[in-house]
């Protein structure tokens, strides 16, 4: 459903764009995993932001110093603040 309206080279090919949606692709890790194709009136770019893994815990949770859960774009990308999978985005700018 992805690739109607994006360019499959353009995410599975390392170094192009911003955010390396390669790496997770090479790691069989789906587009529904972070991006939620029903939308969002909160979250830009279809983020989902209330992922739990097979535990029961949050993928995604507030960022460790300010706790923020943001993505906020750009014209070439975005910044992030928060934390997924543990890793303190703050920020991380893509």
């Amino acid at each position: 459903m992805c690739y109607k309206c994006h360019d499959r080279t353009a995410l599975t090919t390392p170094g192009i764009g911003k955010f390396p949606h390669a790496d997770h692709l090479r790691k069989n890790v789906s587009c529904a995993a972070c991006h939620d194709a029903h939308g969002s009136r909160l979250y830009p770019k279809l983020i989902n932001f209330m992922l739990v893994d097979k535990n029961g815990l949050a993928v995604v949770t507030a960022s460790k110093n300010t706790k923020r859960l943001e993505y906020i774009p750009s014209a070439t990308g975005g910044t992030c603040y928060l934390s997924c999978h543990g890793m303190n985005h703050e920020p991380a700018i893509y």
